[in-house]
């Protein structure tokens, strides 16, 4: 949770922040300076959301392909982003005990965000499909549909 005397993203509710580019948050300096002085930061999303509200598709899991942020040590990852191997590892363990499996999918980038042989990794325990940011599909989108779709699709690729 954000703090009362900070301001969050209305989209993803990260903490607005000007200061670390590519972290959680993250608004040029220019636009949080301008949207502060207007009073206007608890009406705005962050550089990541407002991309997706624009149709831009971003990776959540990038392939092996991660910048360390400036002055990070060798090895060091991004905030917020992960490979494809480091959550395998984090997964693995679930398939030795019992669990409910809560498997998000980001409805604005499926392919980022569904884990392919997710079934693989948790063994015979249930996995809950859950879509988000239905929202910032567009207008007219039957959320029926998309379920439709996105069943057929993590059977297909996750094999849930």
């Amino acid at each position: 949770l954000v703090p009362r005397n900070r301001v969050a993203c209305y989209g993803c509710g990260a903490e607005l922040q000007a200061d670390v580019a590519g972290s959680p948050g993250y608004m040029e300096p220019e636009r949080y300076e301008m949207k502060r002085k207007r009073r206007q930061l608890r009406e705005t999303l962050c550089d990541r959301c407002r991309r997706l509200s624009s149709g831009e598709i971003l990776p959540a899991v990038v392939e092996g392909r991660l910048k360390r942020p400036s002055g990070a040590a060798v090895g060091e990852e991004g905030r917020g982003i992960t490979t494809p191997e480091a959550l395998r590892g984090v997964l693995l363990p679930l398939r030795e005990r019992p669990a409910l499996i809560a498997l998000l999918v980001d409805l604005t980038d499926v392919a980022g965000t569904l884990l392919p042989r997710v079934r693989e990794l948790v063994g015979g325990n249930p996995i809950l499909l859950i879509g988000t940011k239905l929202d910032l599909l567009p207008r007219g989108t039957e959320p029926e549909r998309v379920a439709d779709w996105l069943r057929g699709a993590a059977r297909k690729i996750g094999g849930v």
